[in-house]
This record gives structure tokens, C-alpha cells and sequence, in this order.
């Protein structure tokens, strides 16, 4: 049996247990990104590799794209997007099982060239295309190639590979699953109760730094009606399109939130009551304007909208009493015939 280590560990039990020590990072990781990259590090250290990509499946779900890498050009960040059993990362995360490709130079075209020039033959080495399973699903493919010391990959190395493939997978899912809590499955948007304690969060600093803090309470107008007439299904699609409509007319630093069946939240950081009102009445306006479209159909939706702000001088308003305001001020809004946005002040009637 040839010895080619994958690691400087002289023994397998020392190899696998620094398998182990290095994926321990991974679980204490719930950002998509950063977890993907250092994935990808940890593979770069542990194969001993200078080039290589993790790549997982677009929202299509039919392509492959990079979402991390070590020693890519940016190039090939953008233009490699192979489709599922296309070339040998396509063929990987189609089947679901690794492969081992000898000799890349006489791959027929298979391996786009990673290089920031056109295509070009590749060089005669040893590629190693791994799947990134969890429950028979898969998650992503590692793709490692050129090895610091020259070597080829051997089948040792893919066997040994495959263990932290099981750690990664585990890591992405639990990723998965730790995001799936924090935001509403219908709307992608942050989950009533996330939506809660950033609002604890972001009242603590706007107190600390003696900054404005500006809520928008906003609710789909007759949406009872609208199930009733067009049915469940066409009434989470409305839900949805206002979900898309109102992340793309606010920050990105800004918190929108679903507050439970048709109401939505706005946190508007470092704004006050008179610039959240331009905002609000942008949401409201692009709203009415623009109405649902399902197969040829359009379908006219209106928001109504109530507005309040915490001042630098309100230091005693709690988070609760400020998200009291807004909805008074939307209870408002709803009274005065819907379609319309309300600030709060002192003479608004309590929600009842």
C-alpha cells in the first residue's frame, strides 16, 4: 500500500482527530458566508491544496455556483456555473458521489480552466470533486485541485476527504436550520419573534449613542377579503410580492419583519419621524402601484401604514411602548379609510 498522507499526522487516529479538532469550528459558525469560506480553508489545509472552490446549488436549484474558494481569480467566481451533470462538479452534485479525475488535460472540454485567461488546455493533473452530503441531499461540491507538493490525489486521499465532507455537511445544514428559526418560511423575512428582540437590541442603542429610532407597523388592507375571494394560495403570493416590495424600498441595515398573518414590521435605524414618513409613503405609493401579477392576471393590493419614533430625548419610552405607538397609528390609518400612512402623536385614539 503506497503512504501518501493527506496531513503531517503520522497515524490515522491522529489524522482523524485533527479532522475533528478543525470541524469543531464549524458548528460555532451561522453566517452563510463565513462558514462556506472557512469550509473551504479548512479543506485548502487539510488537502494541501493552493487552488479550489466549494460550490453550491443556485435557487434554481438547476446550476452549480462558487461561494467560496482559495486561489481563484474573480473571473472564475463569476463565469463558472456549471449546470447538474455538467462537467465533473455537475456529474458530483448530480449523483451525489465523488470523483477522482486522473488526468485533467485529456478531460474533453469537461473542466472549465480556472485561470483568468480564455480557455486553454489544462496541465496534465489530478482534479478531486467531493459532495457535500446530508440526508441524501447535495448541499454542495468541494472541487480541490494542484497540490503544494506536486503529488497526484490518490483514492486514500478521497477516502480520508470524505470524513470532513460528513462534518461540513452537518455544518451547512445546522446553518440551514439555525436561519430557518430566525425568519418567517412564507416570506424569507425575520420571524415575529426575531423581529422582537431586534427591536429590544436596536432601542438599547439608539439610547447609548442618543440616536433617532423610527418604526413602521404596516398591515395588507382587506386581506381576509382577498383569501376569501381568490383563495389561500393567491394570498400568500400577495404576502410574498409585498414582502419582495418593501425589502426592496428599504435599507439594508433596516429590519423588516413579518409580525404575524398580514402584518409586517419596519425598523429604520438612525431615522427620524420625518424622514420615516417619506419612506413609509414611498412603501405605500409603490405598493398601490404595484399590483400582483399571477399568469396574466393583476391584482391590486394597498397597504396601510402607522409611524412612530423614539427621540434621543425619550429615554424612558420602552420597545414595547414604541411598537404601541406604531400600531395606534395604524389602527388610525385603518379608521380614516386604509391606504394611507399616520404618524403617531399624543391625540391619536388607542388601538381598542
Amino acid at each position: 500500500m503506497s503512504r501518501h498522507p493527506v496531513s503531517d499526522a503520522s497515524t490515522e487516529r491522529e489524522w482523524f482527530e485533527r479532522i475533528a479538532r478543525l470541524s469543531v469550528d464549524l458548528v460555532t459558525i451561522f453566517d452563510a458566508e463565513r462558514l462556506l469560506q472557512k469550509i473551504m480553508e479548512i479543506f485548502a489545509e487539510v488537502g494541501k491544496v493552493s487552488k479550489g472552490s466549494l460550490m453550491v446549488p443556485t435557487s434554481s436549484g438547476d446550476r452549480l455556483e462558487i461561494r467560496a474558494s482559495v486561489g481563484l481569480s474573480e473571473r472564475a467566481r463569476e463565469i463558472v456555473r456549471p449546470r447538474l451533470g455538467e462537467g465533473v462538479a455537475g456529474r458530483v452534485a448530480a449523483g451525489g458521489k465523488p470523483i477522482l479525475l486522473e488526468d485533467t488535460s485529456v478531460d474533453d472540454g469537461r473542466y472549465l480552466d480556472f485561470l483568468d485567461t480564455d480557455r486553454r488546455p489544462r496541465p496534465k493533473e489530478t482534479l478531486l470533486s467531493l459532495p457535500l452530503v446530508y440526508r441524501d441531499q447535495v448541499l454542495g461540491v468541494v472541487n480541490l485541485d494542484h497540490k503544494l507538493t506536486g503529488e497526484p490525489f490518490r483514492r486514500e486521499d478521497m477516502d480520508r476527504l470524505t470524513v470532513l465532507c460528513n462534518f461540513a455537511a452537518v455544518a451547512i445544514a445546522n446553518q440551514r436550520f439555525y436561519q430557518e428559526s430566525l425568519t418567517d418560511g412564507l416570506t424569507g423575512l425575520v420571524a415575529q419573534k426575531t423581529f422582537k428582540i431586534r427591536l429590544q437590541e436596536e432601542v438599547s442603542r439608539a439610547r447609548r449613542y442618543s440616536a433617532f429610532l423610527s418604526v413602521l407597523f404596516l398591515d395588507l388592507d382587506h386581506f381576509k377579503r382577498f383569501n376569501d375571494t381568490h383563495g389561500h394560495p393567491l394570498g400568500d403570493q400577495a404576502l410574498r410580492h409585498l414582502a419582495r416590495l418593501l425589502r426592496e424600498s428599504t435599507r439594508s441595515i433596516d429590519v423588516v419583519g413579518r409580525c404575524g398573518g398580514e402584518e409586517f414590521g419596519i425598523l429604520l435605524l438612525e431615522t427620524d419621524l420625518p424622514s420615516a414618513r417619506v419612506v413609509g409613503e414611498r412603501i405605500r405609493s409603490r405598493v398601490e402601484s404595484t399590483p400582483l401579477s399571477v399568469e396574466g392576471s393583476r391584482y391590486p393590493i394597498t397597504v396601510s401604514i402607522g409611524a412612530a419614533a423614539l427621540s434621543p430625548s425619550e429615554r424612558v419610552l420602552t420597545p414595547e411602548a414604541l411598537l404601541g405607538r406604531a400600531d395606534d397609528a395604524l389602527y388610525s390609518a385603518k379608521g380614516q379609510g386604509r391606504n394611507r400612512l399616520v404618524l403617531w402623536q399624543e391625540n391619536i385614539p388607542k388601538k381598542k
